[in-house]
């Protein structure tokens, strides 16, 4: 999903056939993984002509089919580094592939697909997988979570307040609903309250500092920089919070359209500016291991 640059600063989810899958092919290679044979034993190289063997190309190994089950676990193997690198269609294919080869695989692979068809825009397919997964759990805090994340994705802020709610009711440690939820409030003109959330996630400085990115978000450059300006007195130092006063201080060009609009104000948030669940994750993993402030970069 497309980052603001002026708010990514402060922030801080077959049909038939083999898993095509080579055993040497890796995230970052040319060719969709959609193009890929299983080969077992081979090095890596796209469909359509023969494996090679060492540099020269000597040789070939015949293409074989991998077992069902082995199939799967390659597949879902392939879609999580995918879906870390953020190919979200080519991971999306390959959780398809992967629990169409093995049900076993179905419990990961959908819980990741609801969240890729939500990053991917296709909020239908997104809430067939969430549908499924709230019969089964529907008192998963996660789960509520992400419905929450997915509801404030398509700006249905009432429901996904809901279900944030829900879940930090089930789990009031769930730092990453509290960060969630304190967007929603702050998305519905409820700033305290936002501001109490995120306060629930991590210290106040870091608290002033979510504050301040998602008034920025909303256009209120202003009250965002006085965030960012409590946020730093609290605690010098605070790496998102200087980022992202400096940024608003001296704010990109108004040429750069996925940031500002005309005249230069930045435009209004929308679901383009949602922190991904890996940004979500990747904030919370550094919360939890930072030393005492004044360490500067978080």
């Amino acid at each position: 999903m497309a980052r603001l640059a002026l708010f990514a600063v402060a922030c801080a989810a077959l049909a038939g056939g083999g898993c095509s899958w080579m055993s040497k092919w890796k995230p970052g290679d040319q060719g969709s993984p959609a193009g890929l044979s299983p080969v077992a034993g081979t090095g890596g190289g796209l469909s359509g002509g023969p494996p090679l063997i060492g540099p020269d190309a000597g040789g070939h190994v015949p293409q074989t089919e991998l077992p069902a089950k082995e199939a799967a676990v390659a597949c879902l193997a392939a879609a999580q580094d995918l879906d870390r690198g953020g190919k979200v269609p080519e991971a999306i294919h390959l959780y398809e592939k992967a629990r169409a080869h093995d049900p076993k695989a179905n419990a990961v692979a959908t819980r990741r697909l609801a969240v890729l068809y939500d990053l991917a825009g296709d909020f239908d397919k997104a809430s067939a997988e969430y549908a499924t997964l709230l019969q089964a759990g529907p008192k998963d805090v996660q789960l509520l979570n992400d419905l929450g994340y997915s509801h404030y994705c398509r700006g249905d802020f009432p429901r996904a307040e809901e279900y944030l709610t829900q879940a930090t009711t089930l789990d009031p440690t769930l730092k990453r609903g509290w960060i969630n939820l304190g967007l929603v409030l702050a998305a519905t003109d409820r700033p305290d309250a936002a501001l109490a959330a995120f306060t629930r996630s991590g210290t106040e400085a870091e608290a002033r500092s979510n504050l301040g990115f998602a008034l920025a978000a909303q256009g209120k450059t202003q009250e965002a920089m006085e965030q960012y300006r409590t946020a730093l007195k609290l605690q010098p130092g605070l790496g998102v919070a200087q980022r992202g006063l400096d940024v608003l201080m001296n704010p990109p060009k108004p040429t750069d359209k996925n940031v500002v609009q005309a005249g230069g104000r930045p435009r209004p948030a929308s679901a383009e500016d949602v922190p991904t669940i890996f940004e979500l994750e990747e904030r919370i993993r550094k919360a939890d291991a930072m030393t005492p402030v004044n360490q500067g970069e978080r």
